[in-house]
């Protein structure tokens, strides 16, 4: 699970994302304690740095649930995208995916839970690590789920697999190499059982978290744009550029400083990202480089196959200032074809 979650933020993959929490949904759950609340009900949380642009309450609040030195954060916002009829037509497809029907169709006769209605919102935040290859990621889920009934079909589908811990106040529960908790009664937590009890911490108040990271809140506000339905976020880091530094074919990249993209599903869905350097010379340098960049992109079987390369290579690339920024735009019909393509190879 680790894995895909990391590969679909750094990708701009954001529906499997979505994937990946049903899946996980299916595979993990909390378990309601009478004794004691599975999470404290109010928590303090260090306040948010201020942003040139602001954060939406849900992300601020997502923000300060994730760990300080988060890198790459994505966020899609299912219940926006579903008040669209392309948004609709994409989630439609992403629930008719093998990797989700059965699952999706068991929730919903046993729990009932349905994807479509009842998961509103996800984020999933990596490591400044997880450039040098460290497998560790968080995801939060906005989600309405009747805990009990979740709890019995877990029990029935998993059996001794599933495991009840505590670390002082805080209970989680564990399956195998994952464990997750529930935030408060609309928000679940997942990541590596080796990290939980540090990621809940954070989610606590008991460590700093992402709220109080200054840089990567400011990206993350570029990033949030106010039609945006997804969207991610990347800030690069001092040991992350003078990696790119050493090499042949990424020094043109050693000057950008984080990177944004974002989707809104409309007649069409569009696409939109910046890439931010620390000079305007570097940005003019870059805008070529990326352009040959989504010419390659564009030309392989994995795009191909997927029906994207018309529209990833007529991306429009334009350097202004200290940022590059990229646009496109992909029909409704083949934003589903590519989505089916991507979930079912």
């Amino acid at each position: 699970m680790t894995r895909s979650l990391a590969r679909s933020a750094a990708g701009l993959a954001l529906a499997a994302v979505a994937t990946a929490t049903t899946i996980a949904i299916a595979a993990w759950a909390p378990r309601p304690s009478a004794a004691a609340p599975p999470f404290p009900r109010s928590v303090a949380v260090l306040r948010p740095a201020r942003a040139a642009a602001e954060l939406d309450p849900a992300s601020r609040a997502a923000l300060a649930r994730l760990p300080f030195d988060t890198a790459i954060v994505a966020s899609l916002d299912l219940a926006a995208a579903r008040r669209t009829q392309a948004g609709q037509h994409l989630l439609s497809a992403l629930e008719r995916a093998r990797a989700v029907q059965k699952v999706a169709a068991e929730l919903r006769a046993r729990v009932g839970f349905d994807v479509q209605r009842d998961l509103a919102r996800l984020w999933v935040a990596l490591p400044s690590g997880a450039f040098a290859g460290a497998d560790r990621s968080v995801l939060v889920a906005e989600l309405t789920i009747d805990q009990a009934r979740f709890l019995d079909w877990l029990r029935r589908r998993i059996g001794n697999g599933f495991a009840e811990r505590r670390a002082g106040q805080l209970v989680y529960y564990v399956a195998n190499d994952a464990a997750l908790a529930f935030v408060d009664q609309t928000h679940m937590l997942i990541t590596q059982s080796s990290y939980i009890e540090e990621a809940l911490r954070v989610a606590s108040g008991a460590r700093h978290s992402a709220a109080a990271n200054r840089p990567l809140v400011t990206v993350a506000a570029a990033a949030a744009r106010p039609d945006a339905h997804a969207w991610f976020a990347v800030l690069v880091s001092d040991g992350v550029r003078a990696d790119l530094r050493q090499g042949a074919l990424t020094a043109s990249l050693s000057d950008v400083q984080w990177t944004t993209a974002a989707l809104t599903f409309d007649s069409v869905t569009r696409w939109q990202g910046d890439v931010r350097t620390s000079k305007s010379a570097s940005a003019t340098a870059l805008a070529p480089v990326l352009r040959q960049m989504i010419e390659v992109a564009a030309r392989s079987e994995a795009v191909a196959a997927a029906g994207l390369a018309d529209a990833i290579g007529k991306t429009r690339v334009a350097a202004d200032r200290e940022t590059v920024h990229l646009e496109g735009s992909l029909p409704r019909a083949q934003a589903s074809a590519a989505l089916k393509a991507v979930l079912e190879p």
